[in-house]
C-alpha cells in the first residue's frame, strides 16, 4: 500500500471531532438513537429474514431439502 493511502486513514481515524457551534448552540456528535434502530430493524433486519426465510422455504418445497431454522427445532 501507499504511503499516502495509509497516512490518509491514519488522518480519518484519529481525528477527534469537535463539538460545532451554530447560532450559540453546541451540536452533539452523531450518534445511533432509538429511531435509528427501529429504521435498521425495519428496514434491513425484516427484509432478510423473510426473504431468507421465503427461500429456505422454496428450496423445502422443491428439492425437499430442510435448511431452514425450523428444520433444528422439528426434530
Amino acid at each position: 500500500m501507499s504511503n499516502l493511502f495509509l497516512s490518509a486513514i491514519g488522518r480519518f481515524r484519529t481525528r477527534e471531532r469537535t463539538p460545532q457551534r451554530v447560532l450559540g448552540h453546541d451540536i452533539p456528535k452523531p450518534r445511533l438513537t432509538a429511531a435509528g434502530i427501529g429504521y435498521l430493524l425495519v428496514y434491513l433486519a425484516t427484509p432478510v429474514l423473510i426473504a431468507g426465510n421465503l427461500l429456505d422455504f422454496i428450496m423445502q418445497w422443491l428439492f425437499g431439502w430442510c435448511i431452514g431454522i425450523w428444520c433444528v427445532f422439528a426434530s
